[in-house]
């Protein structure tokens, strides 16, 4: 019994005062940091990727600095270290000021960490660790912890989805990425922020001249992957769908509608794979869904064509695959394509949205790729009808 009470006492203190009990071989830097999500390897062109959020929380009254995080694999090998400007700017920090530094939490404060971290095939580590350098206060020197390990998910737990349209010169916009808007939305809703569209993909089609649009770029119908038919990825039930939201005149900035939660994702399809994950399909051409909620659908089959309704500057298909059923009140999961052609890897996206062509590469050869996701900027083929 005593031993309980003085272990209830050594909580309250941590919870009042931000220090705990000493124990050896323990660290007793008052924070807390928690992985948002499980470890989980996507495969893509460049390496396998682990991306994920680190949740830091300061216990202390006083603030705590971030000066480095190192990423440590099973056999104790270093895999990355970030400091300074690079760990910075991967952090978040929701609710705090703009002109804050983020690698600063104050007390009683939290940040997020977001982490990608990229190795080669075949080198996945079956753990992770995180060490952390920190400065506690008006301290001048670092000191450091080291979590306990992660265990990393096997590669196969990724769900392999057949292609969601056909044709070429199909560009990912805000793809698999550490940085795109997609991937930091870190959204609230009914009491817990999730980050639906970690790896949501935005496709956007060139034409055979290497061009997005012909003609006026502020009418739909000129963008060529304007009304592409947009398929189911897999065998599944269509849980939700919305549709009669008018669609935006493109690159205006002009919305056809208010944009709530109602609106946002635009004319929509949702489905629940057999796997048990939810594909989102959004800002589709209003009135041409082919699909209801409760039917049954299977790979291939057509749910509706590629618009520009909801949150959308111009016709685009949205599509990210999450844990739950909501677009964005559920965690965004990773997924790969069975197969696809790889037809280049593009750094700049904006110059095509200003009216640059993209080449297309004059050899085609050695470019198929299976079971991968494609890359922010990767320009794919998904084959004929």
């Amino acid at each position: 019994m005593r031993l309980l009470r003085t272990r209830c006492v050594a909580l309250v203190l941590t919870a009042l005062f931000g220090w705990t009990v000493p124990t050896s071989g323990q660290s007793t830097i008052p924070i807390d940091v928690r992985l948002s999500v499980p470890l989980v390897p996507v495969p893509a062109s460049d390496g396998v990727h682990l991306l994920y959020e680190i949740h830091v929380v300061n216990f202390r009254g006083v603030a705590v600095e971030l000066v480095a995080l190192e990423i440590i694999g099973d056999n104790g090998r270093s895999l990355q270290r970030l400091e300074a400007e690079a760990l910075s700017a991967d952090i978040a920090r929701p609710g705090a000021s703009g002109e804050e530094r983020p690698a600063i939490i104050g007390g009683g404060s939290f940040a997020v960490v977001m982490v990608e971290l990229v190795v080669d095939a075949g080198e996945v580590p079956a753990s992770l660790s995180h060490r952390f350098e920190v400065v506690l206060g008006d301290r001048t020197e670092a000191t450091s912890f080291t979590t306990s390990p992660v265990r990393v998910q096997p590669a196969d737990t990724v769900p392999v989805l057949s292609r969601p349209l056909v044709g070429d010169g199909w560009i990912a916009v805000n793809g698999l990425s550490n940085d795109s808007d997609h991937r930091r939305a870190i959204i609230p809703l009914d009491g817990s922020a999730a980050i639906a569209q970690r790896y949501a993909i935005d496709w956007v089609r060139f034409g055979t001249d290497g061009l997005l649009t012909s003609g006026d770029p502020t009418r739909n119908e000129n963008w060529v992957g304007y009304g592409a038919e947009v398929l189911a990825v897999g065998s599944g039930v269509v849980v939700s769908t919305k549709d009669g939201i008018p669609q935006n005149t493109p690159l205006t900035g002009d919305m056809a509608v208010p944009i709530t939660l109602e609106t946002i994702g635009g004319n929509s399809v949702t489905i629940e794979l057999d796997t048990g994950e939810f594909a989102f399909y959004g800002h589709l051409v209003p009135g041409s869904l082919r699909v209801e909620p409760g039917q049954r659908v299977s790979p291939g089959q057509v749910l509706g064509q590629v618009g520009n309704s909801g949150n959308s500057d111009g016709p685009h298909l949205h599509f990210h695959v999450t844990d739950g059923p909501s677009p964005l009140a559920a965690e965004g999961i990773p997924f790969v394509f069975d197969q696809f052609e790889l037809l280049s890897v593009e750094e700049d996206i904006e110059q095509f949205l200003e009216g640059q062509p993209w080449t297309a590469p004059a050899d085609r050869s050695a470019t198929q790729r299976r079971r991968e996701m494609p890359l922010a900027g990767a320009v794919v083929s998904f084959g004929s009808s």
